[in-house]
């Protein structure tokens, strides 16, 4: 109701770069209404609420903290609509932003993060635009402190890059993520290891050479760990990475360096939740897969049967044929019989 009788033209009215304490609260009650919902957020769009934003940052006469905090906040909530905003709009947020980065703030980096979080959550277009402005780099740095508000939206705007065109991923790997990333694998906090598996199985879903990397690098160790994860999402996103390193270096050599980690898949059998057993299942049949190519092929290979039976494996995926689940069910059987030789005579449900 409040937006219908025009209380967004009454608070654009009285803010003013002289006027801290009013201007702090109009631009309050304006993010408010921009992290409400979509409808709101296009119309102060539409009204020139970023333009005004920008305005209002180049008039302060001093550093402000409370309305540099408001101004986060806005930048944030509004930037929340980036599918329906103009990439000139984007633009002067980012550059809005930038400024807001010269602060030791927490509260406001932390926004000023999330800003970048939610103007590359979809479209690579937008990604490059966070490339462009360099200000990916203040996220690769915070991933070294301790504050959870800093680290939590730096990782989560990384893996949107990373989600991005193999070139905006390639950028990332170059930066060194990887090494960025390692400790927080372990981090206390499960929704951030989740986001961190999150985020290095978009980089195992790119190229041949960012896999081999990925498969070269220490972080790896820590990627086979993370399947046995206390947490269910962040063993989801683990196997997730497994299951996208088989589809991409499927009949390469390189998958065969994987063949270590068998004796830590028999977990499967205990694991509850079906989709990351079917994704290790996934997994394993690309390791079959790629072990009869080359073995067709090239005459290697053939000893990856035998280290499936001394790992455990075979027994494993034999036991899963008891599941209760029907995809778990019918991919063990369809391995056990493809892989293996072995009848089974029940239908698959």
């Amino acid at each position: 109701m409040l937006v219908q009788k025009g209380v967004m033209q009454a608070l654009f009215s009285i803010v003013h770069p002289q006027s801290h304490r009013i201007t702090e609260h109009a631009i309050w009650a304006l993010a408010n209404l921009a992290g409400d919902c979509d409808d709101y957020r296009e119309k102060l769009v539409k009204m020139g609420f970023i333009g005004l934003l920008r305005r209002l940052q180049s008039e302060l006469s001093e550093p402000c903290l409370e309305v540099e905090r408001v101004l986060a906040w806005a930048y944030s909530n509004t930037a929340r609509g980036s599918d329906y905003i103009p990439c000139e709009e984007i633009l002067k947020i980012i550059e809005g932003v930038r400024k807001l980065f010269g602060t030791s703030d927490e509260e406001v980096l932390s926004e000023c993060i999330w800003s970048l979080v939610h103007i590359s959550k979809k479209e690579n277009e937008k990604i490059q635009l966070v490339l462009n402005s360099g200000l990916y780099s203040n996220a690769l740095r915070y991933l070294n402190v301790q504050s959870n508000s800093l680290v939590s939206p730096s990782v989560r705007l990384l893996g949107n890059i990373c989600s991005g065109t193999h070139q905006q991923t390639q950028a990332m790997l170059s930066e060194g993520i990887l090494d960025k990333l390692l400790a927080l694998t372990s981090h206390e906090i499960p929704q951030l290891r989740k986001e961190v598996f999150w985020t290095i199985s978009n980089i195992a879903a790119g190229t041949v050479d960012q896999c081999l990397f990925l498969l070269g690098h220490k972080i790896f160790e820590h990627i086979v760990e993370g399947l046995k994860d206390t947490d269910q999402e962040a063993r989801k996103e683990a196997s997730y990475i497994l299951s996208n390193l088989g589809k991409v270096l499927k009949n390469r050599q390189e998958l065969l360096r994987t063949l270590s980690i068998l004796q830590s898949l028999n977990f499967i059998t205990q694991e509850p939740d079906p989709e990351i057993i079917t994704n290790i299942l996934d997994f394993c049949v690309q390791l079959l897969e790629t072990s009869k190519f080359l073995s067709e092929t090239q005459g290697i290979g053939t000893e990856v049967m035998n280290k499936f039976e001394e790992a455990g494996v075979i027994t494993a995926i034999e036991s899963l044929q008891s599941n209760l689940n029907p995809e778990v069910y019918n991919a063990s059987i369809a391995v056990i019989e493809k892989y293996f030789g072995v009848e089974e005579e029940t239908d698959y449900y």
